[in-house]
């Protein structure tokens, strides 16, 4: 990199082919590095100490060198890396806030101690098969989770996060209702859940809401609104109360939702959950 590159506060430099990005000289006025869709494969930052943003998707590392450096480094995303394992050491980066690492193979636990800063985590498509045990305790201030897209059966591990606003955890092995519905009564603070494609809803929503890609993007569309009530009327009866005291429990369990499979909550639909949740009491629809 040039000496020139040393009086710029941001390089901006997605899809150009790029392979290789070697520094020369530290570039301390260098805020945000955004290299998506290149094809880089090694990177050394340890001479960009006031680094803020890393915006590195779709390249080939296996790693990233030199992040101990990053002091001031809030925001770092890695997603959908070509190589098959992508190793990045968190312990170097403690004071980091968003990481998005969706759609590589991660290590199991990928973490190592506690991360008190992140406030959002995305970790979809990473072949997560169980949440860790102390991962609550390890994240105790992330807002933001989205774990779709793995094979997660059970979310308890989850419980003592009592600051998560937002949970997606769509395309996964959630099965057990009645573990779910206990888990999300000991998140007070969550507004927005997204449990859609999980054994536990399957045939309850259309299937053509779904986008799977990874993004972190809200479904709460119009567009899916109108599809979702056209759909609802062909369901038979039996799976349209399935449905109807599955959304009603959970809407009872979190008491602060505000979006629900992609489908807003308001006061009338909590009206309707408390009065379905005690209609429903004694038919064990869900164990």
């Amino acid at each position: 990199m040039q000496s020139y590159a040393a009086i710029v506060d941001g390089i901006f430099a997605d899809h150009n082919e790029i392979r290789q990005l070697e520094l020369n000289e530290s570039v301390s006025t260098l805020r945000i590095l955004k290299v998506c869709g290149n094809q880089i494969s090694s990177l050394d930052v340890a001479l960009l100490p006031n680094l803020r943003t890393l915006f590195a998707d779709d390249n080939c590392f296996s790693g990233i060198y030199g992040l101990s450096e990053l002091r001031k480094l809030e925001n770092l995303s890695l997603r959908s890396q070509s190589q098959t394992h992508v190793s990045v050491a968190l312990q170097e980066i403690r004071d980091i806030r968003r990481l998005y690492l969706t759609n590589n193979h991660l290590s199991t636990p990928f973490y190592q101690g506690t991360f008190p800063n992140i406030t959002l985590l995305e970790i979809s498509g990473t072949q997560l098969r169980n949440i860790p045990q102390d991962f609550a305790e390890a994240f105790p201030n992330c807002r933001v989770l989205i774990l779709d897209n793995n094979f997660v059966e059970d979310l308890t591990s989850l419980v003592g996060m009592k600051r998560l606003k937002r949970l997606s955890v769509q395309g996964g092995q959630l099965e057990k209702a009645r573990s779910i519905f206990q888990t999300l009564a000991q998140l007070p603070e969550l507004e927005y859940l997204d449990l859609r494609a999980n054994p536990v809803n399957l045939g309850f929503y259309p299937s053509s809401y779904t986008k799977l890609d990874g993004s972190h993007e809200d479904f709460a569309t119009s567009s899916f609104s109108i599809e979702d009530k056209r759909y609802r009327k062909t369901l038979p009866g039996e799976w349209l109360a399935r449905r109807s005291a599955y959304r009603a429990l959970l809407i009872e369990a979190s008491p602060s939702i505000r979006l629900l499979d992609g489908l807003k909550i308001g006061s009338k639909q909590r009206d309707r959950a408390k009065d379905l949740v005690e209609r429903f009491a004694n038919l064990h629809c869900f164990e």
